[in-house]
């Protein structure tokens, strides 16, 4: 007889899946409830549900950003930091048989819900802690984003405009995106005031949420002795 880690029924060995990687040579989850998992519809914003915030603390505890396990399960041993980093900066974790992002996790841990949007307020998407995680709306999470890597200023909102009528003089255009519509801030003959008219539309569109990229165009601009 075993219990299943996830549903708590205490069945038979062979409503478990063999595993060699299990110390008893069985999963810890039931063919029932591994079957479910695998099932697992997607809420309307796309994300699987996640198990619930007593499920998760049972499973892991926080420390530091880092998500650690509580109990060994399979190959992950008691103490061990769980997850792994993606190319894209984010840490997935294996959560009954799902892979879900570690932020999430971390957040429903500690507040119980799950918001459609968290922000990493520093923009280091490995960064869990919970005080630079937030709920933003996906408004302010895209305000949050980095420089697009088609962007071939260096700078974010500024391009160089090049006028199709030969009497009209190429500029610097600014722009920013709001709720989805771009918005035109201005032409510019110099680069430095197409940027510094960027930086403030962004703060004052997006407040908070704009501070990685009005830094950002900062130091590009110190970088340029501009």
């Amino acid at each position: 007889m075993k219990s299943c880690k996830k549903c708590g029924e205490t069945k038979p060995l062979a409503y478990f899946y063999k595993s060699d990687r299990c110390s008893d040579g069985y999963r810890g989850t039931c063919k029932q409830c591994a079957a479910k998992t695998k099932c697992l519809p997607a809420a309307e914003n796309g994300i699987v549900p996640i198990p619930s915030a007593d499920r998760l603390n049972e499973l892991f505890e926080l420390s530091g950003s880092a998500l650690v396990a509580r109990k060994s399960r399979g190959r992950v041993k008691s103490g061990s930091v769980c997850g792994y980093k993606r190319k894209d900066g984010y840490i997935r974790v294996k959560v009954d048989g799902a892979l879900v992002m570690a932020h999430r996790i971390v957040w429903k841990m500690l507040h119980g819900d799950e918001p459609s949007f968290i922000d990493h307020i520093n923009g280091d998407r490995s960064d869990n802690r919970p005080e630079n995680l937030r709920a933003v709306t996906s408004s302010d999470n895209k305000s949050n984003e980095s420089l697009r890597v088609d962007s071939t200023s260096g700078f974010i909102g500024v391009t160089w405009y090049t006028p199709t009528s030969p009497t009209k003089t190429a500029k610097w255009v600014a722009k920013i995106a709001k709720e989805g519509s771009e918005k035109h801030i201005g032409y510019y003959i110099e680069l430095k005031d197409a940027v510094l008219a960027y930086n403030a539309e962004c703060l004052r569109l997006h407040g908070d949420y704009g501070l990685r990229k009005i830094e950002h165009n900062l130091n590009k601009l110190r970088e340029l002795g501009l």
